[in-house]
């Protein structure tokens, strides 16, 4: 985050993001931002890492991916960085990448993995200090109901079914899940079960295998599902990843 503050929704935490701090989203895990106040305005740089890419510039003393480590259950991570140390990264990568100068790509290159370099020490160090790497406090209730899910993708999962496992009412499940995820559970459920038909369909699955494998029990409603989701349908998405 360049500029502003907002809050961050990964899962079931909430992440409250101020300029300078860098939140490292796994793809699996499903997030959105919310404005602190809606009439603010905000300034932020998306980076995304391919994992061949980061394969590619480890070393056998170097690991590029440690920042992307499970820990604690989640693959995504919170650094409470500096726009200090950040901006001179960005700035550098976009003049970089701007540049029809010789040589601008190879330096393109070295910054983006300074840059790496960098998050990797942040992150080390945190670990190393024992600090964590969240400013988000778990709720169990919300927790417990996302593990469910995940265990059930193949299921129809109903909210009163997580619910009742907790032995609490729906409406207190909903409250506290949007409360702590930016989503009703009846939504979250249904992008989790996208994501895993997606990535049943990268692994070579069929269209009609993937919508059964994600518990979806209406073809037509998961195709439409899937494109609202991703703009693309199935077939095209399989297409794509040819």
């Amino acid at each position: 985050l360049l500029d502003g503050e907002v809050d961050y929704y990964v899962e079931d935490c909430v992440y409250h993001m101020q300029p300078g701090n860098i939140l490292l989203i796994h793809h699996h895990d499903i997030h959105h931002m919310m404005l602190t106040l809606p009439s603010a305005r905000y300034e932020r740089v998306f980076c995304y890492f391919d994992e061949s890419y980061l394969h590619r510039y480890s070393s056998a003393k170097t690991d590029l991916t440690l920042c992307f480590s499970r820990i604690n259950n989640r693959q995504s991570h919170f650094l409470p960085t500096s726009l200090t140390e950040v901006r001179p990264f960005i700035q550098d990568l976009q003049k970089h990448s701007a540049s029809e100068e010789y040589g601008s790509d190879l330096r393109y290159t070295q910054c983006f993995n300074e840059f790496l370099l960098f998050l990797n020490q942040r992150f080390l160090a945190l670990q190393k200090e024992n600090t964590p790497l969240t400013n988000s406090k778990e709720n169990h209730v919300v927790r417990h109901a996302i593990h469910y899910i995940q265990d059930h993708l193949s299921e129809p999962v109903k909210v009163e079914t997580l619910a009742k496992a907790q032995f609490i009412s729906r409406e207190h499940l909903t409250r506290e899940f949007k409360r702590h995820t930016g989503f009703s559970p009846h939504a979250y459920i249904q992008k989790r079960k996208l994501l895993y038909a997606k990535e049943r369909l990268l692994e070579g699955a069929t269209i009609t295998i993937a919508c059964n494998d994600a518990g979806f029990t209406n073809y037509s409603h998961f195709i439409k599902a899937f494109k609202k989701e991703f703009e693309l349908t199935p077939r095209q998405f399989q297409q794509q990843n040819l």
